[in-house]
């Protein structure tokens, strides 16, 4: 899991993330590593925090509660590859669908396009529940800013704010912001919620999308 999420999560216990991050492996901050999609990480530890998550609890949410002021946090991961090098050296457009802390392997992915400099399009559509679940907003529009070829979108389901649209990833909306337009060509990578991720893949899948170009990361255990 992500600095952001744990920091989110400790927040609305009225604990912080501390400051001071060490990696256990090849001496290489944890802020590196986790800007590598392909990095071959395994452990890290979040001096003064424990999130002492088992392999088979299912859901790293479950185990945030049981945190005390004090614990260390053993983060371990990722496995397996959502990143595969034939997609990573094609100049196709790449599409993610994001829902809630799915973005952090997308985010991964972006950030590793953007410090190439790369000139493929990337889209990015985040669905989330509130404006009080967004993170990283400055870097998204850093990068946007950064590169022409990079854009986002983010859509709210529970609370309408002015600057951001209203509603949940549908076709109709895919269709609103364009993104129909690239289903013959782009590579589309989705991590979310479980619902959210099938209705991704039957958007997808009765738009012709080839199977080889639709990715999922479970993001689960």
């Amino acid at each position: 899991m992500g600095p952001q999420y744990i920091a989110k999560e400790l927040g609305r216990r009225g604990l912080k993330l501390p400051s001071v991050y060490k990696a256990e492996r090849d001496g290489v901050e944890p802020k590196r590593v986790l800007k590598r999609p392909d990095a071959a990480w395994h452990t890290s530890v979040v001096s003064g925090i424990l999130a002492n998550r088992e392999s088979n609890s299912g859901d790293y949410t479950n185990q945030i509660a049981k945190l005390k002021i004090g614990d260390i946090a053993t983060l371990e991961g990722p496995y397996g590859s959502f990143w595969g090098e034939k997609t990573a050296d094609a100049v196709s457009p790449i599409v993610m669908l994001a829902g809630g802390i799915g973005i952090t392997p997308i985010i991964s992915i972006i950030r590793n396009q953007i410090e190439k400099q790369s000139s493929r399009r990337i889209v990015l559509v985040w669905g989330l529940s509130t404006h009080e679940d967004l993170l990283m907003l400055h870097e998204l529009q850093a990068m946007r800013d950064s590169n022409d070829s990079f854009s986002y979108h983010i859509i709210l389901s529970k609370k309408q704010v002015d600057e951001f649209d209203s509603g949940q990833i549908t076709k109709k909306y895919l269709q609103k912001i364009g993104v129909n337009t690239l289903y013959p060509e782009a590579d589309f990578f989705i991590c979310g919620p479980a619902p959210m991720m099938e209705s991704m893949k039957k958007i997808l899948k009765d738009n012709q999308v080839d199977s080889t170009r639709i990715h999922i990361e479970e993001f689960s255990f």
